[in-house]
């Protein structure tokens, strides 16, 4: 998995570069280039984030400055919902799928500005809800799976009734609403990342952290880190540079990865 996934992110990084796109790698993909100058052995997909000017940049390409295998995938295209997270995806290679996607991918984060304080948690609030309502359209999908199936038992049931609401208004005019909420702030000295599961949402960064890029490598290619990768990945991981438990180093989103049991 991991040689189609640096093939792919190879060619993200290409076209990121020929058309003027600034994008840092984030989260497992940034802890996977810090401590392992590779991808997290276990892992089985890729992160990047994009200012949310250069992410209204990559939407805007046509699709012919993509190469022919590249994809972009936009989770509320068909009419389902997973989640608002756009993703890059590798047609030539399939493995045995996620409900997400059977083609090797990459997750494509937004940051947003952030009011800070009460009116940011007003706004998370309104998000989250939003969120909840478009849960209503993911079919015969459990409403446990893939976001709140870690969470209290009440917050389930709390979420039901706003799955069921949300089954009366169109997907489509729910993820113009997500929008809206999220594109209001800008010029702030936080921000936060906008698209990210609702429940890890209220997380804020330093501007300052991403105002500029370090070179990393993964597999020999140098990728963009934020400068303040350090601070990131310490509010996602707390001590990175330790290890996970044993039992925890598994592929996630496929049934197989490179090795995933090597450190």
């Amino acid at each position: 998995m991991h040689i189609c996934q640096i093939g792919l992110l190879s060619d993200f990084d290409r076209l990121c570069r020929d058309n003027g796109i600034k994008y840092f790698v984030f989260e497992g993909t940034l802890l996977g280039a810090v401590r392992h100058r590779d991808f997290i052995p276990w892992d089985d997909d890729m992160d990047v984030v994009l200012f949310r000017e250069d992410y209204n940049r990559l939407l805007a390409l046509p699709e012919s400055e993509y190469p022919g295998h590249m994809k972009m995938y936009y989770p509320t295209a068909n009419g389902t919902f997973l989640d608002f997270i756009p993703r890059i995806v590798d047609v030539r290679h399939e493995a045995d799928p996620y409900p997400l996607t059977k083609h090797p991918f990459i997750d494509i984060f937004v940051l947003d500005g952030s009011y800070g304080g009460k009116k940011q948690k007003l706004r998370v609030t309104a998000q989250r809800l939003v969120y909840a309502m478009a849960m209503g359209h993911r079919g015969s999908r459990s409403i446990l799976e893939h976001t709140i199936g870690h969470e209290s038992a009440a917050l389930r049931r709390m979420t039901r009734p706003l799955q069921c609401l949300g089954r009366l208004v169109s997907l489509k005019k729910k993820a113009g609403w997500y929008a809206s909420l999220s594109e209001r702030c800008t010029g702030t000295e936080m921000l936060y990342v906008s698209n990210m599961n609702p429940f890890l949402m209220h997380r804020e960064y330093d501007a300052s952290w991403f105002s500029g890029a370090v070179p990393l490598e993964i597999r020999g290619l140098t990728v963009p880190a934020p400068e303040g990768y350090d601070n990131i990945l310490r509010i996602s991981y707390g001590d990175y540079t330790k290890l996970p438990p044993a039992e925890s180093r598994k592929p996630v989103h496929f049934k197989y990865s490179d090795d995933p049991g090597q450190e």
